[in-house]
């Protein structure tokens, strides 16, 4: 599959109709492709892969659109399984104010938790990858050992894990809307220093 870049959500532009061995791949767009655009297909697409599984498998960390998919257990040792998806907005509301703010969409394709648990353990989460910050230190000795090139393959999946798990947590207080009248899954929108 490194026949063209992964990447999914409105930059996804193939359909990938064969792969037996032996024969040949057998690539088509999906829809009209401008000139100097980009090909791109799906890892695992139609299955949920995940930003943390690409990583893990792929060695590579997705650009947006991301999907994240966590077990998580809370204080009490109940767990929590939660996914979502960390994506640009549709649109912009106001394109030139530029406050330093990020802002991504927070897509729960299965449905937002609904336990202030889930949303603990989330937190959880947030706190002990912040607590990881400081090993990922390019000038820590614990790392000189490890090849440049993977420390910082590390430290971008580290930053993709945090930005998306903050994303999500800020989400869980915000009114759900639609971006559209299609949409059939809720959306939030949060902004991230």
């Amino acid at each position: 599959f490194d026949l063209y870049s992964h990447r999914n959500g409105k930059y996804y532009n193939t359909h990938l109709l064969q792969t037996e061995a032996g024969k040949d791949i057998v690539i088509t767009a999906s829809r009209d492709i401008q000139k100097g655009e980009p090909i791109h297909g799906s890892v695992g697409l139609g299955a949920p892969v995940g930003t943390p599984r690409l990583f893990k498998d792929g060695g590579f960390v997705e650009q947006l659109p991301r999907q994240f998919a966590f077990d998580l257990r809370d204080s009490e040792g109940y767990e929590h399984s939660m996914m979502f998806d960390l994506e640009e907005p549709e649109f912009v509301q106001d394109a030139s104010a530029d406050d330093g703010d990020r802002q991504l969409v927070v897509k729960w394709p299965i449905g937002r938790p609904v336990l202030t648990r889930a949303f603990e353990a989330l937190e959880m989460e947030l706190h002990r990858l912040e607590a990881l910050q400081d090993l990922l230190d390019p000038k820590a000795s614990n790392l000189q050992a490890v090849p440049q090139h993977e420390r910082d393959l590390a430290a971008q999946y580290h930053a993709a894990l945090l930005e998306g798990i903050r994303y999500a947590y800020m989400a869980k207080d915000l009114e759900p809307f639609s971006w559209s009248p299609y949409t059939l899954t809720d959306y939030v929108v949060a902004g991230v220093n």
